[in-house]
């Protein structure tokens, strides 16, 4: 993986944690992705357990209980994916610098997938206060990182394609599905996290979300999960 997917976020030094953690924000998936690859690799190369974490936010803007249902179906696959690889991942319910800071109480390094939206930029901002030890984001979401298609905003599609284009080739990344060499299954968190976890059954059955006017006739269509992405994926291919 090239390295202008790698952004140091705070500066701050590497602590004497028992894990690294992942943060799984963006790319809410087991496999394929850089950002997990490269926080597998982290872990094995420090010879530590990789926990997983994700942030269960109830008010994100326009979901609705439908949608929430959704991602929660999506995340009992990832789980399972995650558990393949010796990843625990834990649901924490509530605003991410908080529960990533705590999560990092105990963490040697935190790496994450947190994207560009202006909502994701704000959640980063947050765990940059928060995370005592070093904070890595990997670009994960765009073939080609956007610090690399330009560094300025640009006016058109037309010139943002000019630069982006030749760039295609260079970041066609390929996922190498790695796995830490310590597992993190039943591995003890810091007492500070238990009180932030969520009970997936119960947020099912009663998921948070502004329910929109005509909430009876909002069906997705979807099946959650990667699985089903990627074979929608090939379906359209």
């Amino acid at each position: 993986m090239r390295s202008e997917r790698v952004q140091e976020v705070n500066g701050k030094a590497e602590a004497p944690g028992g894990y690294v953690l992942y943060w799984m924000q963006g790319a809410v998936r087991g496999r394929g992705t850089l950002a997990l690859d490269w926080a597998a690799a982290a872990a094995a190369e420090r010879k530590l357990p990789l926990l997983a974490v994700f942030c269960l936010v109830d008010d994100f803007p326009s979901a609705s209980p439908a949608h929430y249902r959704h991602l929660l179906e999506g995340l009992r696959e990832t789980a399972a994916d995650l558990a393949d690889k010796g990843v625990r991942l834990a649901v924490a319910r509530g605003a991410p610098g908080r529960i990533v800071g705590a999560f990092a109480a105990g963490a040697a390094l935190v790496v994450a997938d947190c994207g560009p939206l202006r909502i994701q930029r704000t959640w980063l901002a947050d765990a940059t206060r928060e995370v005592p030890c070093r904070l890595v984001r990997i670009e994960a979401d765009a073939v080609v990182p956007i610090a690399a298609a330009s560094p300025k905003e640009e006016w058109s599609a037309y010139t943002l394609r000019r630069r982006v284009m030749p760039l295609i080739d260079l970041f066609l990344d390929g996922c190498d599905e790695r796995a830490p060499r310590r597992s993190s299954i039943g591995l003890p968190l810091p007492a500070s996290c238990a009180p932030l976890l969520a009970d997936l059954g119960r947020v099912s059955a009663s998921p948070p979300g502004a329910a929109p006017a005509r909430a009876p006739e909002q069906r997705l269509r979807a099946r959650a999960g990667h699985r089903a992405a990627r074979a929608a994926f090939d379906d359209f291919l």
